[in-house]
């Protein structure tokens, strides 16, 4: 069966039925449900078909009709099939994302828009959409207006991981680093099967390295971000407690950098920064210092940037490191509406 790599969204199956019980149309949907799993994709549109005909008031048959034929290709047919869905009492967020996507597959980004614009007055706090909508956004060259797009969605559903992703993308390819930065690393913490994070941790690496510099001896110089005229706070926390923490004229490596991101944190409680600018990751890894895990963390957030020395560390300090995996599995990061970090847009 093939796999529906141009889209962005990530189906969430909907399971809600207007009637309790196991009836017909039901037995239909699951049976389609098997079928396009193995790749029999016109017996899973004929089933839900069927499904539909005995329930026409419920929209996840036109919905999962539209997904299938989309896994299949046949975009146009998917996006009548969406609309359709769309239109139905019950239709959720995934619905208005979906269409949005074939919207957009079809080359009508006015539509997508407007499909993702009316998704959100219905539910002004999905992060799906919101993230949906940032992604166009980008395809249309329009980093700023996408940034606030997935801003907004983290502080909508701080523990959807998508938004966490491409904002740090974003601001990690702008000067305003320091954001990108945290949501990084909040990514790598909740997404805890992605193939991105990867990219991320090479990403987080990479920015270190560049943009911390020694330009003359005893000077560093940093370029995490800029604070003009006072209206950026954060910048002028992240970079004070940075640029406390390094050496001038040490080298930039993965041991280096784990004793910078140390004294990063100790300098932002000790200066009581945490009462002032809370930060859910920033908690998080106080807990690890607690917890005697922090510096296998800093190698574990970081280790893609130096595979070869990763490696040496690791043959060193195996149960450290076993032992912060088994800490971060019984503590991983939770953050909430009250401690959720988003720039405000």
């Amino acid at each position: 069966m093939k796999r529906l790599l141009p889209f962005t969204f990530f189906l969430l199956s909907v399971t809600a039925f207007a009637q309790p019980g196991i009836n017909k149309a039901q037995l239909f949907y699951q049976k389609g449900l098997e079928q396009r799993s193995v790749g029999a994709i016109p017996e899973a549109l004929r089933l839900f078909s069927q499904a539909a005909e005995l329930d026409t008031g419920n929209f996840i048959y036109s919905y999962e009709r539209g997904y299938t034929l989309a896994l299949a290709g046949m975009y146009p047919a998917a996006l009548e099939e969406m609309k359709n869905a769309s239109r139905k009492t019950g239709a959720n967020d995934t619905c208005f994302r979906m269409l949005g996507s074939l919207f957009s597959k079809t080359g009508d980004t006015a539509s997508a828009m407007k499909a993702l614009n009316n998704g959100l007055l219905k539910f002004p706090r999905s992060a799906r959409l919101y993230a949906e909508k940032g992604i166009l956004l980008i395809g249309e060259n329009q980093p700023g207006r996408a940034a606030d797009c997935f801003d907004r969605g983290i502080a909508a559903e701080p523990m959807y991981s998508i938004n966490y992703y491409h904002a740090a993308k974003l601001s990690l390819a702008s000067p305003e680093k320091h954001w990108g930065m945290v949501y990084g690393e909040i990514f790598l913490l909740i997404d805890t099967e992605s193939d991105k994070r990867s990219e991320i941790r090479q990403m987080l690496y990479d920015t270190y390295v560049n943009s911390i510099k020694t330009v003359s001896p005893g000077k560093v110089e940093l370029s995490f971000c800029v604070n003009a005229k006072d209206k950026n706070p954060f910048c002028k926390v992240y970079s004070g407690c940075l640029g406390s923490a390094v050496t001038p004229g040490s080298a930039l490596n993965l041991a280096t950098l784990a004793e910078i991101r140390t004294k990063f944190l100790g300098k932002y409680y000790t200066d009581k920064l945490n009462e002032k600018f809370p930060n859910p990751l920033f908690a998080h890894q106080e807990k690890m210092q607690k917890a005697g895990v922090l510096e296998a963390y800093h190698y574990w957030v970081l280790n893609v940037g130096e595979k070869e020395r990763f490696i040496g560390w690791y043959d060193q300090h195996q149960e450290e490191f076993q032992k912060l995996l088994g800490w971060m599995a019984l503590n991983p990061l939770k953050i909430d509406a009250s401690t959720a970090f988003a720039r405000k847009p």
